[in-house]
């Protein structure tokens, strides 16, 4: 899939990755192209509802 990451950027794309900066869709792809690969494996999800009350978020401790 990395391949088709180029297509996310403008030709006068930028894109900053712990302080290295890339610009330009083609140096971009390569960059994405160089990376080494990973896995990863979700196991595990956990979701909580959000209550809303008058246009604010409410936190529950």
């Amino acid at each position: 899939m990395r391949h088709k990451l180029s297509k996310l950027y403008l030709d006068g794309g930028r894109l900053v990755w712990n302080g290295n900066v890339v610009e330009g869709n083609a140096m971009i792809q390569k960059f994405y192209e160089d990376l080494p690969t990973s896995l990863h494996i979700v196991t595990c999800l956990d979701a909580q509802p959000v209550r809303i009350f008058s246009n604010t978020f409410s936190s529950f401790y």
